[in-house]
């Protein structure tokens, strides 16, 4: 292995963890039997309440197309929570997936948005997404995650990154009843105590997972992977968890629309360990799926149907699931505990992830090999600028091995197998530096 991962926790943050404990171990076993808080995107709110839901929050983005825009569709947004009794989620997502050091330290150019971004701006827009809230919503709840999967690109072992995240969360709180979220994406857990500073400023920490067949296999393990995410933040700086993102795909298939069910009905019999683990409210992606969704974006075709609701409004299997689970948390109604039934079909046969993925540099040669997985018919490599990314390469081969040349750099490598039945999950993950 040429990379281990290990937990260590700075002074201050043990300190931060510490005092925040004391604080909240007074109240934290009354929260954890209140009935857990869900919402959904913002124009779902109406769709969910007409088929008997009851939400607590509407969430939208706001981010560097602002900046061209202006605040208007913020403030509408706020307006329609506030019209519809939920409290409004904002994931503030300004420097989005151009983040890296350099590009909050000498700006750059968004050329999706067309837009130049640079930390000046990011903080006066901060000021002005502040006042806004103030004017709109007045002392009402708000909930603001900044910079939702923030811990990538460099940015993750980026020590003055720390201290902007406080100045983002102190300007916010300056005004109205902002409650602010720190928003980890969900890998590089042994860089997440580098942001004390940020974590104590915060009202929750955010953790987040969107599962697909396309990445994750039949992803059986979501639910079992946000408790061990709201564990590990709890244990590690106590401080509750916000998941500001959850999206299960059905894709491609209708048995892909039974996992997603049986995740759901998981997630309603684990409720109790979520809440012990500290988790206190709960965004789903999105109500319905949406055909127009950029499939650019990490999971591609599967972006388009996280939806509980098929395109035409008709009811995925996970709806029902979702409906009866929220229904018997708002009520108190404790949940079965029997484990669902595993799917039918094919989605049983999806490869497990390679085993013993290794890796050697010869100079500008890198050898990368891995054991077989049980029914793979090939297996695809990914390769990210950090954990858990692969914007620098995807490549699929035939074979258990590969060997490549590199230009000098550090590459975040794992592999993955794929059959007729989809894809495995990652394997262990690789760092490897060509210098």
């Amino acid at each position: 292995m040429l990379f281990a991962s290990r937990v260590r926790l700075t002074r201050r943050a043990a300190l931060v963890a510490c005092a925040a404990t004391m604080l909240i171990i007074s109240t934290d076993r009354a929260q954890a039997a209140e009935p857990m808080r869900f919402g959904s995107d913002i124009e779902s709110i109406d769709r969910a309440t007409s088929r008997g839901l009851a939400l607590s929050y509407g969430s939208f983005w706001v981010g560097s197309w602002t900046q061209k825009y202006g605040w208007g569709y913020a403030q509408d947004q706020m307006r329609a929570a506030a019209a519809r009794n939920v409290t409004p989620v904002i994931h503030w997502w300004y420097w989005g997936d151009d983040i890296s050091p350099t590009c909050v330290e000498r700006g750059c150019f968004d050329g999706r948005q067309g837009v130049q971004k640079d930390k000046a701006t990011w903080y006066r827009m901060t000021a002005e997404l502040s006042q806004l809230i103030a004017q709109t919503m007045g002392n009402r709840e708000v909930v603001v995650i900044v910079e939702t999967e923030f811990n990538k690109g460099g940015i993750e072992t980026y020590p003055p990154f720390d201290q902007y995240l406080s100045d983002q969360a102190a300007i916010l709180h300056q005004r109205g009843n902002v409650k602010v979220v720190v928003g980890f994406g969900n890998w590089g857990r042994e860089n997440w105590s580098r942001f004390s500073r940020s974590i104590g400023s915060a009202d929750y920490l955010g953790a987040q997972l969107l599962r697909s067949s396309l990445r994750d296999g039949s992803y059986g393990d979501a639910v079992g992977s946000i408790i061990s995410s709201a564990r590990y933040l709890q244990g590690a700086f106590g401080k509750p968890t916000f998941i500001t993102d959850l999206a299960l795909s059905s894709y491609p298939t209708s048995n892909f629309e039974q996992v997603q069910a049986n995740v759901f009905a998981n997630l309603f019999s684990r409720m109790n360990e979520l809440k012990d683990a500290g988790v206190r409210g709960v965004i789903y992606r999105m109500m319905m799926d949406d055909p127009g969704f950029d499939t650019a974006n990490y999971h591609g075709e599967a972006e388009r149907h996280w939806g509980l609701l098929r395109a035409d409004g008709s009811e995925k299997p996970a709806f029902s699931q979702f409906v009866a689970g929220l229904r018997r948390e708002q009520s108190g109604t404790p949940a079965p505990t029997a484990n669902p039934a595993p799917p039918a079909g094919p989605t049983a046969n999806v490869p497990n992830a390679p085993a013993n993925f290794r890796s050697q540099v010869n100079g500008g040669v890198v050898t990368m090999q891995w054991d077989a997985a049980a029914s793979a018919s090939s297996y695809l490599i990914e390769a990210g600028s950090a954990s858990g990314l692969t914007n620098l390469a995807t490549v699929e081969v035939g074979a258990t091995g590969i060997q490549v040349n590199a230009p000098p750099g550090t590459y975040f490598v794992r592999v993955r197998a794929r059959n007729g039945s989809g894809l495995s999950g990652g394997s262990n993950e690789q760092i490897v530096q060509v210098r």
